[in-house]
């Protein structure tokens, strides 16, 4: 029961968070949904602050995310490709939802899910950990590598290519060259 009304928030809250970005304060979400029922009480409810709002926004969007980015990286490709094609992909679906956007364009937002501890960079790192541990275990990602810190360093990395081509078209070959040589090939076991 508590999920589903928490759900049935979204909705307004996208609709809040939208059109009064980050700047607005906890009254202002309220004041702007229009309906009694989301009246601060209700909202502190269920959330603890603006910062649950927009953390929880930009989870819900990224799984949203997780399952386009699923279909677009091939399973019959190398591992070294599939990491790659993931970083790149990821970056393109994000830079086209103007919910993670916003989100990028807020600093303590994008502070907050940079910390290890914080519920979006709890969510990033267990969607990669499988997928990097499977790497450490057959050979192909360095075996002194922290997990932590190459989620880390993949989420960082993301972030700065968000922000480069937040006002231009990028060029998916050369930004995959980039991703492969810059991101990818540092994790691996150097070749032979």
């Amino acid at each position: 029961r508590f999920m589903k009304k928490k759900k049935k928030f979204r909705g307004s809250l996208l609709k809040a968070f939208f059109r009064f970005l980050f700047p607005c304060s906890l009254f202002l979400v309220s004041s702007c949904i229009f309906r009694p029922e989301y009246s601060r009480p209700v909202i502190y409810k269920y959330f603890t602050d603006k910062d649950d709002i927009v953390d929880q926004v930009c989870l819900e969007e990224m799984q949203a995310l997780q399952v386009e980015l699923s279909a677009r990286v091939p399973r019959d490709v190398s591992f070294t490709d599939q990491l790659a094609e993931a970083i790149l992909q990821a970056v393109l679906l994000a830079r086209g939802n103007i919910y993670i956007q916003r989100f990028m364009d807020d600093r303590q937002a994008w502070v907050r899910s940079q910390s290890e501890g914080g519920k979006v960079h709890i969510w990033v790192r267990e969607r990669w950990r499988s997928f990097l541990l499977r790497g450490q275990r057959d050979g192909i990602v360095a075996d002194d590598l922290d997990i932590e810190q190459c989620v880390t360093w993949i989420a960082l990395v993301q972030s700065l290519l968000l922000l480069r081509y937040s006002n231009e078209e990028p060029d998916e070959n050369d930004m995959r060259r980039f991703v492969r040589r810059f991101v990818v090939t540092p994790m691996l076991i150097p070749a032979g």
